[in-house]
């Protein structure tokens, strides 16, 4: 189970760092919901369309320190998250901290949720 875990959560950062909107709405569930670093809630809809209208792109993305925790039909995964973006044209980069929720329906798993969070200085091991 902590394999297909860490395998979507591969495809997830690849669909993003392509802007595949379609990629990523295939692996989110229907309520899932999305944290923003700088508190903003968005619901699926609203997380899917800045990929789809193109507003926020990646030119890096990349993650490390993950650590899955299985909880019955969910997992929580925890890491560390850097990229390098454009937002409505301006560029912004950072790490954060990432915090996933992911449940299994019918033997697929999908993303349920995610937190995000930025990190001032040296990021710590996911578990610690």
């Amino acid at each position: 189970m902590t394999d297909d875990i860490t395998e979507l959560g591969l495809r997830w950062m690849a669909a993003r760092r392509r802007g595949d909107a379609r990629a990523l709405d295939a692996m989110l569930s229907d309520d899932f919901t999305a944290v923003e670093p700088g508190g903003v809630v968005l619901d699926r809809e609203a997380w899917l369309e800045r990929y789809a209208s193109g507003e926020l792109a990646h030119s890096s993305l990349a993650s490390h320190d993950v650590r899955v925790t299985p909880v019955g039909p969910y997992a929580v995964a925890i890491g560390v998250q850097e990229e390098e973006r454009t937002y409505r044209g301006r560029p912004s980069r950072g790490t954060f901290r990432v915090m996933q929720i992911f449940i299994n329906r019918a033997g697929r798993w999908l993303l349920q949720g995610v937190h995000t969070s930025p990190l001032v200085g040296r990021p710590a091991p996911a578990g610690g």
